[in-house]
C-alpha cells in the first residue's frame, strides 16, 4: 500500500484498490467508497469509517477493536501507514463479500 501511494503521488496518478482491511484503507487512502451488495452505502473520508458506517457496509459485528485500532493509529500520529518492519493485520478484516474500495 505504501508503494502504491508513493507511486500515485510521484506520478500524479489515481488508484482504485479493493481492500477488506479497514485499518489499512483508513491509513493509506484519501477517499473510501463502501459497497454493500453492489450498492454504494458510503463515499467519503476514511476518518468517517465509524461503527455505523461499518455496520452499513458489512452488517452487525463488534467494531470496537477496529475503531480502537483506528483511534490508536491516529493518536500515535501514524498517518503515513505502518512501518515496513511492522505490518498491521488483525481482527478488522470482515469475512463477507462486501467491499471497501479505497481511492488513493
Amino acid at each position: 500500500m505504501r508503494l502504491i501511494t508513493e507511486l500515485c503521488e510521484e506520478r500524479g496518478l489515481a488508484a482504485i484498490i479493493n481492500i477488506h482491511d479497514v485499518l489499512l484503507a483508513q491509513m493509506f487512502s484519501k477517499r473510501v467508497v463502501g459497497l454493500q451488495l453492489g450498492e454504494i452505502v458510503y463515499d467519503g473520508a476514511p476518518e468517517g469509517l465509524g461503527e455505523e458506517v461499518l455496520t452499513r457496509i458489512y452488517g452487525e459485528e463488534d467494531w470496537s477493536a477496529t475503531i480502537g485500532q483506528m483511534d490508536d493509529a491516529s493518536d500515535a500520529g501514524e498517518t503515513d501507514g505502518p512501518s515496513r518492519s511492522e505490518p498491521q493485520h488483525g481482527p478488522h478484516m470482515p469475512s463477507r463479500a462486501e467491499d471497501v474500495v479505497s481511492g488513493l
